[in-house]
């Protein structure tokens, strides 16, 4: 793993948890169902926050890797892919350094993220596999 540190941001951690949470209520869950529906196989979630997309996944998604590089964010996570409807692994990381090899994965998602640079963007397509990663380079 790389060196996490330029990626903490606690005080924008702890107001996108306030935040998220209400913006949930008032309709982003609604949001978050049409993008992540018809995704199936194992997807990786670049930026995954604070795991808000988690609950959202479809029964045809076997597995998600869930990566977040902020610590607070991370721990957040975790604790929503405890209570997942799908199988949710979250490991520390970013687009830009993604320790996953080339087509380890048959979709990718990310949801409110910046990611920044096209290096970035075209490594997390990578480990996205075939067609899919045709979808995920709409998504990234």
């Amino acid at each position: 793993m790389s060196d996490l540190s330029q990626f903490q941001h606690p005080r924008f951690a702890r107001m996108y948890e306030r935040i998220s949470a209400e913006s949930e209520r008032r309709g982003t869950a609604a949001h978050r169902d049409r993008a992540l529906a018809g995704l199936a196989g194992r997807v990786i979630e670049v930026g995954a926050g604070n795991g808000m997309n988690f609950g959202h996944y479809p029964a045809e998604v076997t597995e998600v890797t869930a990566v977040e590089p902020e610590d607070r964010l991370r721990a957040l996570a975790g604790r929503a892919a405890a209570a997942a409807p799908v199988p949710v692994r979250v490991v520390p990381g970013h687009a830009g350094a993604l320790p996953f090899a080339d087509g380890s994965f048959d979709a990718g998602v990310a949801s409110l993220v910046l990611i920044v640079g096209t290096r970035s963007a075209r490594l997390a397509r990578r480990a996205v596999a075939g067609a899919a990663a045709r979808r995920a380079a709409a998504v990234l």
